[in-house]
């Protein structure tokens, strides 16, 4: 009976390293697509455009302030996900809480924006000027540009198609179901409410070892990539930090976990 115990449990711990892994790799990509690399690249597109325009002193001080601003971020993750479901659902259109967003963003700047620009509009004209009908219209229109840009390809699709699945919320909730699950499950096999804290603890180390390699192979491929000369600044603008940190995080976390069942265990013993 212990022997069955034990085997149930190691088959229970490998199921649960696998949803942990699977859950740190889908939250940690879904990140670094959005806002490493789309943030960066944009921003570094912005960057050079800058420098090839004729502008105002004035102009590239708001764009820099711009680029820095954390709604500014946002914005561009809110685009990648309209841009994603626009390509994976039949139905897509633009919704009006993402329309909300835009006009917050644009009423936050409007002083700048007027200040730059010579202009004097107000919030209800900027809502008068970009009602949300128009928007929608609009926002449909520049994503057929951009897809009839980036060609008709059938890998640049199912890409996106497996992207948008793995990375949705409705994957991250099974699979944090998962782990529910499979913790409840060590519990009640070794009828023990302490017991998966060292198996949590073991494979959130294993988890955060394996993402700590994933983050040294992406630091050397950045740094033994080569590339022309018009990529490398996008490339070497991409920040992959969120690894480590990741790494950091779920190793720390589990040693913590392993600490304290050993505590409870020792406890728990003594009181015996």
């Amino acid at each position: 009976m212990k022997f069955l115990k034990g085997f149930l449990t190691f088959i229970l711990a490998v199921v649960l390293f696998v949803l942990i892994f699977a859950l740190s790799l889908v939250f940690r990509t879904k990140s670094f697509v959005e806002k490493e690399v789309i943030v960066s690249t944009v921003n570094e597109a912005i960057t050079n455009q800058i420098d090839t325009q004729d502008l105002t002193t004035e102009q590239r001080n708001l764009i820099d302030s711009l680029k820095k601003d954390k709604d500014t971020e946002k914005l561009i993750q809110k685009a990648v996900e309209n841009f994603v479901e626009y390509k994976t659902e039949s139905n897509y259109y633009l919704k009006e809480s993402d329309y909300n967003l835009l006009i917050d963003y644009i009423t936050k700047h409007l002083d700048e924006i007027n200040a730059v620009s010579d202009t004097s509009y107000s919030a209800s004209e900027v809502k008068e000027m970009l009602k949300y009908d128009e928007m929608k219209d609009g926002v449909n229109e520049l994503f057929d540009q951009l897809s009839d840009q980036m060609g008709d390809n059938e890998t640049v699709d199912n890409v996106v198609r497996v992207y948008s699945k793995t990375t949705s919320n409705k994957t991250m909730i099974l699979i944090g179901l998962g782990i529910v699950v499979t913790i409840l499950a060590i519990v009640l096999i070794n009828w023990s409410f302490i017991k998966w804290m060292l198996v949590v603890g073991i494979d959130l180390i294993i988890s955060g070892a394996l993402i700590g390699i994933i983050y040294i192979l992406a630091s050397m491929g950045k740094k033994l990539v080569v590339a022309e000369e018009t990529i490398k600044p996008y490339i070497e603008s991409i920040n992959i930090n969120g690894f480590m940190f990741m790494a950091v995080g779920e190793i720390v976390f589990g040693i913590v976990l392993i600490v304290i069942y050993s505590i409870i265990k020792k406890k728990g013993k003594k009181d015996e």
